[in-house]
């Protein structure tokens, strides 16, 4: 967890970005409820962050359709989702619509 925070912290001030806040999970990806990424998740519907920076995808949720959720969310209250361990900074971006 350490090695990943600094990670992190590393990737932020080489970027100009500021941390804030931060969200310490100690839970699993694969478990169904994860405290820290309640709280995060409350953040965002709050706008209370622009900006998320993690080490990699997975980080965030291992189901899909949850995964698909968090995004929406994300999208809903434009807030950027960075990964550090990505060749580039892209910001995650799934459109959701229907077909007529």
């Amino acid at each position: 967890m350490e090695v990943q925070r600094q990670e992190i912290i590393d990737f932020c001030e080489k970027s100009g970005l500021t941390i804030e806040k931060e969200f310490l999970e100690y839970a699993s990806a694969n478990e169904a409820f994860k405290p820290e990424f309640e709280r995060l998740k409350a953040a965002v519907g709050n706008r209370e962050v622009d900006k998320i920076v993690i080490t990699e995808l997975s980080k965030t949720n291992r189901n899909l359709n949850n995964f698909l959720e968090f995004n929406e969310l994300l999208s809903l209250n434009n807030v950027e989702l960075i990964g550090t361990r990505l060749e580039k900074v892209y910001e995650f971006k799934i459109l959701h619509g229907r077909r007529s």
